[in-house]
C-alpha cells in the first residue's frame, strides 16, 4: 500500500512539473512572437507564466534553452498546418502559407533582421528555409512535373519558393496594406503566373 502511494505522489508531482514547464514554454511562445528576442527576458516570461523567475531558471537555465524549447513546440504545429496542403488544391495551399503568416509572419521578419546578431536564431531560421523548400517541391509537384532537372527546374522551384515567400506576405500585407483575402488572392496569382509563363515558354 505505502509503495502505491508513493507511486502516486511522484506521479502527481510529475504531473505538475509537466503543467508548470508547459506553462512557461507557452507564455515564451507568446513573447517571442510578441516581440523582438533581444527585449524577451526570463522575468517577463515567469509573470506571464505565473511562476517565480527561479522556476524559470530551474526548467530551462537561459533564454537561449527557453526559447529552444519554446521553437521545439510550436515548430511541429506550423510544419502540421502547412501539411494539410495537398498538390490537388494550390489554391487553398496557398492560403495554408498565408494562414501560417498571420501567425508567425510579423516574428519570422523579425528573426530575420536579428539573423546576424544572435546566434540563437540562425539554426530556427535555417531549418524553417529548409521546410518551406520541401514542402515547395511536394505541393506543387504536379506543375514541377513536366520541368526537367538541373537548372530549369532550380529556378521553378526557386519561383515557388520566392512567390510565397514571407517577405512577399509582409510586402503585401503589412507594406501595402492589403486584407487577407487579397493578400491570398495575389499570391495565389503569383504562383498561378509562374506555371503559365512556363508553358508559354515551352509554346513558343
Amino acid at each position: 500500500m505505502e509503495t502505491e502511494r508513493r507511486a502516486y505522489r511522484l506521479g502527481a508531482r510529475a504531473a505538475a512539473v509537466d503543467k508548470t514547464r508547459s506553462k512557461i514554454v507557452e507564455a515564451a511562445i507568446d513573447a517571442f512572437l510578441a516581440g523582438w528576442y533581444d527585449e524577451v527576458t526570463l522575468r517577463q516570461v515567469a509573470n506571464d507564466a505565473g511562476v517565480a523567475l527561479a522556476t524559470v531558471v530551474n526548467h530551462f537555465g537561459t533564454k537561449e534553452q527557453l526559447f529552444a524549447a519554446g521553437v521545439d513546440t510550436l515548430q511541429p504545429r506550423i510544419e502540421a498546418l502547412r501539411d494539410t496542403a495537398t498538390p490537388h488544391d494550390l489554391n487553398a495551399a496557398v492560403a495554408i502559407v498565408v494562414a501560417h503568416y498571420e501567425a508567425t509572419g510579423d516574428a519570422i521578419i523579425r528573426a530575420l533582421a536579428m539573423e546576424d546578431r544572435v546566434p540563437a536564431l540562425a539554426p530556427v531560421l535555417a531549418r524553417g528555409r529548409r521546410f518551406h523548400r520541401v514542402w515547395v517541391e511536394r505541393v506543387f509537384a504536379p506543375l514541377l512535373a513536366d520541368v526537367p532537372s538541373g537548372t530549369c527546374r532550380r529556378r521553378a522551384v526557386a519561383g515557388y519558393v520566392t512567390a510565397l515567400d514571407v517577405y512577399v506576405w509582409k510586402r503585401l500585407r503589412r507594406d501595402l496594406g492589403l486584407s487577407r483575402v487579397d493578400t491570398v488572392a495575389v499570391m495565389q496569382d503569383l504562383a498561378a503566373g509562374l506555371g503559365t509563363q512556363r508553358t508559354e515558354q515551352s509554346d513558343e
